[in-house]
């Protein structure tokens, strides 16, 4: 009878020793799809940073041309004007010269 206690007790040793093996490796598995699940993350923060800058590039980009193109149109703008305000300078100083 003690052998078969001591065959019982071998068996359920076993048993605990393979469910400790098994829950270690699930553990492991565990951290590993952690790290990964991590490393992801913040692969795709890095690119949402790179695409925010690029964002921001473009946006300095299109704002400074939008301020050249301000810039040209009130130039064109003021030389429409200068050359209507000659215009009637000249029409008027003819005029003058006519009285």
């Amino acid at each position: 009878m003690l052998y078969n206690e001591k065959e019982e007790l071998r068996k359920q040793q076993q048993q605990l020793h393979k469910m400790v093996k098994e829950a270690a490796y699930h553990k492991n598995a565990i951290q590993l799809d952690v790290y990964e699940e991590k490393s992801y993350v913040t692969k795709l923060q890095l690119e949402n940073d790179q695409l925010l800058a690029e964002k921001i590039s473009y946006l300095e980009i299109i704002n400074e041309k939008e301020a050249v193109i301000a810039l040209l149109r009130d130039q064109k703008l003021a030389q429409e004007m200068q050359s209507e305000d000659d215009k009637r300078e000249k029409i008027e100083g003819e005029a003058e010269k006519i009285k």
